[in-house]
Protein backbone atom coordinates (compact mmCIF):
# COMPACT_ATOMS: atom_id res chain seq x y z
CA UNK A 1 0.00 0.00 0.00
CA UNK A 2 2.55 2.40 0.80
CA UNK A 3 4.44 1.32 -2.23
CA UNK A 4 1.11 1.95 -4.18
CA UNK A 5 0.86 5.64 -2.57
CA UNK A 6 4.36 6.32 -3.68
CA UNK A 7 3.87 5.68 -6.94
CA UNK A 8 0.95 7.85 -7.10
CA UNK A 9 2.62 11.12 -5.08
CA UNK A 10 4.97 10.66 -7.78
CA UNK A 11 2.79 11.37 -10.46
CA UNK A 12 3.29 8.78 -13.01
CA UNK A 13 0.48 9.66 -15.35
CA UNK A 14 -0.95 12.43 -16.45
CA UNK A 15 -4.13 13.86 -17.94
CA UNK A 16 -4.18 16.88 -20.03
CA UNK A 17 -6.98 18.39 -21.74
CA UNK A 18 -6.53 19.75 -25.80
CA UNK A 19 -8.94 23.00 -27.20
CA UNK A 20 -9.35 23.43 -30.22
CA UNK A 21 -10.06 27.53 -30.46
CA UNK A 22 -11.02 29.51 -33.85
CA UNK A 23 -9.64 33.21 -33.82
CA UNK A 24 -12.19 35.54 -32.34
CA UNK A 25 -14.03 33.16 -29.95
CA UNK A 26 -13.76 34.27 -25.98
CA UNK A 27 -16.00 32.04 -23.98
CA UNK A 28 -15.19 28.45 -23.20
CA UNK A 29 -19.03 28.00 -24.54
CA UNK A 30 -18.19 28.71 -28.39
CA UNK A 31 -14.32 26.89 -28.09
CA UNK A 32 -16.22 23.88 -26.64
CA UNK A 33 -19.07 23.95 -29.00
CA UNK A 34 -16.25 23.35 -32.14
CA UNK A 35 -16.80 20.18 -33.78
CA UNK A 36 -14.81 20.88 -37.13
CA UNK A 37 -11.63 21.36 -36.31
CA UNK A 38 -8.58 21.92 -39.44
CA UNK A 39 -6.58 19.42 -40.66
CA UNK A 40 -3.42 21.52 -38.90
CA UNK A 41 -5.18 21.13 -35.40
CA UNK A 42 -5.47 17.19 -36.59
CA UNK A 43 -1.98 17.28 -37.69
CA UNK A 44 -1.09 18.52 -34.07
CA UNK A 45 -2.95 15.53 -32.03
CA UNK A 46 -0.90 13.17 -34.22
CA UNK A 47 2.50 15.17 -32.92
CA UNK A 48 1.61 14.75 -29.55
CA UNK A 49 0.51 11.12 -29.83
CA UNK A 50 -1.58 8.04 -31.33
CA UNK A 51 -5.60 8.07 -32.18
CA UNK A 52 -6.65 4.82 -29.88
CA UNK A 53 -9.90 3.07 -29.41
CA UNK A 54 -11.85 3.39 -25.64
CA UNK A 55 -13.46 0.56 -25.79
CA UNK A 56 -11.90 -2.14 -24.56
CA UNK A 57 -8.68 0.47 -23.81
CA UNK A 58 -6.56 -1.31 -20.50
CA UNK A 59 -3.78 0.98 -20.29
CA UNK A 60 -4.29 4.38 -18.29
CA UNK A 61 -7.20 5.98 -19.39
CA UNK A 62 -7.42 9.58 -17.17
CA UNK A 63 -10.54 9.45 -16.40
CA UNK A 64 -12.22 8.46 -19.76
CA UNK A 65 -15.26 5.71 -20.23
CA UNK A 66 -13.61 2.43 -21.82
CA UNK A 67 -16.65 0.15 -21.60
CA UNK A 68 -19.61 2.05 -23.66
CA UNK A 69 -18.02 4.97 -25.40
CA UNK A 70 -20.09 7.48 -22.80
CA UNK A 71 -16.62 9.83 -23.37
CA UNK A 72 -16.65 9.18 -27.41
CA UNK A 73 -15.14 6.66 -29.50
CA UNK A 74 -11.52 7.72 -29.56
CA UNK A 75 -8.72 9.62 -27.89
CA UNK A 76 -4.95 10.69 -27.97
CA UNK A 77 -2.46 8.58 -26.01
CA UNK A 78 1.06 8.75 -25.33
CA UNK A 79 4.25 7.74 -23.21
CA UNK A 80 6.93 9.72 -22.64
CA UNK A 81 9.95 8.53 -20.24
CA UNK A 82 8.03 6.12 -18.69
CA UNK A 83 5.11 8.41 -17.89
CA UNK A 84 1.22 7.34 -19.68
CA UNK A 85 -0.07 10.32 -20.51
CA UNK A 86 -4.03 10.59 -21.66
CA UNK A 87 -5.43 13.93 -23.16
CA UNK A 88 -8.84 14.88 -23.32
CA UNK A 89 -9.42 16.35 -26.51
CA UNK A 90 -12.79 18.72 -26.82
CA UNK A 91 -13.60 17.40 -30.34
CA UNK A 92 -13.55 13.97 -29.67
CA UNK A 93 -15.65 14.27 -26.88
CA UNK A 94 -19.36 14.14 -27.15
CA UNK A 95 -21.08 17.00 -28.54
CA UNK A 96 -24.47 17.95 -27.77
CA UNK A 97 -26.55 20.52 -30.33
CA UNK A 98 -28.99 21.08 -27.21
CA UNK A 99 -26.33 21.57 -24.75
CA UNK A 100 -24.35 25.25 -25.69
CA UNK A 101 -22.15 24.53 -22.49
CA UNK A 102 -21.18 21.56 -23.55
CA UNK A 103 -21.57 19.76 -20.06
CA UNK A 104 -19.82 16.35 -21.12
CA UNK A 105 -16.99 18.48 -22.60
CA UNK A 106 -16.19 20.95 -19.97
CA UNK A 107 -16.60 18.18 -17.11
CA UNK A 108 -13.33 16.20 -18.45
CA UNK A 109 -11.39 19.45 -19.47
CA UNK A 110 -12.83 21.90 -16.88
CA UNK A 111 -10.69 19.38 -13.92
CA UNK A 112 -7.75 18.95 -15.99
CA UNK A 113 -5.12 21.18 -14.15
CA UNK A 114 -3.39 21.82 -17.59
CA UNK A 115 -4.95 22.58 -20.63
CA UNK A 116 -3.54 22.82 -24.38
CA UNK A 117 -5.58 25.29 -26.33
CA UNK A 118 -4.91 25.29 -30.21
CA UNK A 119 -5.32 28.14 -31.19
CA UNK A 120 -6.65 28.22 -35.42
CA UNK A 121 -5.64 32.08 -36.16
CA UNK A 122 -2.56 34.05 -36.25
CA UNK A 123 0.28 35.82 -34.15
CA UNK A 124 -2.26 39.00 -33.48
CA UNK A 125 -5.13 36.31 -32.08
CA UNK A 126 -2.62 34.59 -29.28
CA UNK A 127 -2.00 38.43 -28.36
CA UNK A 128 -5.58 38.68 -27.90
CA UNK A 129 -5.88 35.44 -25.76
CA UNK A 130 -6.78 35.61 -22.24
CA UNK A 131 -6.87 32.24 -19.85
CA UNK A 132 -9.82 34.60 -18.71
CA UNK A 133 -12.11 33.12 -21.82
CA UNK A 134 -12.38 29.86 -20.45
CA UNK A 135 -13.77 29.58 -16.64
CA UNK A 136 -12.45 26.75 -14.54
CA UNK A 137 -11.52 26.42 -10.97
CA UNK A 138 -9.42 23.55 -11.32
CA UNK A 139 -7.38 24.35 -14.26
CA UNK A 140 -3.60 26.39 -13.25
CA UNK A 141 -1.85 26.44 -16.43
CA UNK A 142 -2.43 26.85 -20.13
CA UNK A 143 -0.48 26.25 -23.20
CA UNK A 144 -1.16 27.99 -26.06
CA UNK A 145 -0.26 26.50 -28.97
CA UNK A 146 -0.43 27.99 -32.73
CA UNK A 147 0.83 26.77 -36.55
CA UNK A 148 1.94 28.61 -39.09
CA UNK A 149 2.01 27.36 -42.33
CA UNK A 150 4.32 29.76 -43.93
CA UNK A 151 7.19 28.50 -42.27
CA UNK A 152 5.74 24.81 -41.14
CA UNK A 153 6.53 26.44 -37.37
CA UNK A 154 4.69 26.06 -33.92
CA UNK A 155 4.79 29.31 -31.80
CA UNK A 156 4.08 28.37 -28.04
CA UNK A 157 3.06 30.70 -25.29
CA UNK A 158 2.50 29.80 -21.70
CA UNK A 159 -0.31 31.03 -19.12
CA UNK A 160 -0.30 30.20 -15.10
CA UNK A 161 -2.28 30.91 -12.04
CA UNK A 162 -0.36 33.11 -9.81
CA UNK A 163 0.12 30.90 -7.00
CA UNK A 164 2.41 27.73 -9.60
CA UNK A 165 5.27 28.18 -8.65
CA UNK A 166 7.76 28.99 -11.41
CA UNK A 167 8.41 25.81 -13.70
CA UNK A 168 11.10 25.16 -16.51
CA UNK A 169 11.91 24.40 -19.49
CA UNK A 170 12.32 28.11 -20.15
CA UNK A 171 10.54 29.21 -23.33
CA UNK A 172 13.02 29.99 -26.34
CA UNK A 173 13.00 34.13 -27.77
CA UNK A 174 10.88 33.93 -29.87
CA UNK A 175 8.89 30.99 -28.80
CA UNK A 176 8.87 29.73 -32.48
CA UNK A 177 9.92 25.46 -33.18
CA UNK A 178 10.88 24.71 -36.31
CA UNK A 179 11.81 20.79 -35.37
CA UNK A 180 8.59 19.29 -34.53
CA UNK A 181 9.93 16.30 -32.85
CA UNK A 182 11.87 19.17 -30.64
CA UNK A 183 8.64 20.80 -30.04
CA UNK A 184 6.87 17.58 -28.57
CA UNK A 185 9.75 16.80 -26.18
CA UNK A 186 9.55 20.75 -24.91
CA UNK A 187 5.28 21.31 -24.52
CA UNK A 188 5.56 17.41 -23.14
CA UNK A 189 8.00 18.27 -20.54
CA UNK A 190 6.54 21.66 -19.61
CA UNK A 191 3.08 20.31 -19.34
CA UNK A 192 4.31 17.30 -17.14
CA UNK A 193 6.49 20.34 -14.82
CA UNK A 194 3.65 22.60 -14.73
CA UNK A 195 1.05 19.85 -13.00
CA UNK A 196 3.64 19.04 -10.97
CA UNK A 197 4.23 22.78 -9.75
CA UNK A 198 0.95 23.21 -9.17
CA UNK A 199 0.42 20.92 -6.32
CA UNK A 200 2.86 22.94 -4.12
CA UNK A 201 0.36 26.02 -4.55
CA UNK A 202 -1.11 26.53 -1.56
CA UNK A 203 -4.54 25.01 -2.82
CA UNK A 204 -3.29 21.63 -3.82
CA UNK A 205 -0.49 21.44 -1.13
CA UNK A 206 -3.49 21.27 1.80
CA UNK A 207 -5.46 18.67 0.26
CA UNK A 208 -2.63 16.65 -0.65
CA UNK A 209 -1.12 16.97 3.21
CA UNK A 210 -4.56 16.12 4.60
CA UNK A 211 -5.07 13.07 2.30
CA UNK A 212 -1.41 11.36 3.18
CA UNK A 213 -1.91 11.97 6.55
CA UNK A 214 -5.29 10.47 6.49
CA UNK A 215 -4.36 7.48 4.61
CA UNK A 216 -0.98 6.70 6.38
CA UNK A 217 -3.11 6.64 9.18
CA UNK A 218 -5.26 4.09 7.80
CA UNK A 219 -2.10 1.97 6.77
CA UNK A 220 -0.70 1.87 10.39
CA UNK A 221 -4.00 0.77 11.96
CA UNK A 222 -4.19 -1.92 9.38
CA UNK A 223 -0.57 -3.41 9.67
CA UNK A 224 -0.69 -6.54 11.41
CA UNK A 225 -0.12 -6.26 15.39
CA UNK A 226 2.83 -8.95 15.19
CA UNK A 227 5.28 -6.28 13.65
CA UNK A 228 7.20 -3.91 15.36
CA UNK A 229 6.27 -0.05 15.83
CA UNK A 230 7.69 2.00 13.33
CA UNK A 231 7.14 6.01 13.46
CA UNK A 232 5.63 7.07 10.37
CA UNK A 233 6.78 10.01 8.72
CA UNK A 234 4.65 12.52 6.66
CA UNK A 235 6.58 13.63 3.73
CA UNK A 236 5.10 16.29 1.23
CA UNK A 237 6.31 16.97 -2.14
CA UNK A 238 9.06 19.19 -2.45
Amino acid sequence: DLLLLEEQEGSVNFKFGILYMKAGQTSDDEVLSNDSPCREFDTFLGLLGERVRLRNWDKFRGGLDVKGDMTGRHSVYTIYEGHEIMFHVSTMLPFSKDNKQQVERKRHIGNDIVNIVFLDGSVDDMANFSPSFLKSQFTHVFALVSYSSEDDSYRLHVYSEETVPLFGPSLPCPPVFYNREEFREFLLVKLINGEKATFNTPTFSQKRERTLDMLIKDFSQKAPQGLPHLPLLLCTPG
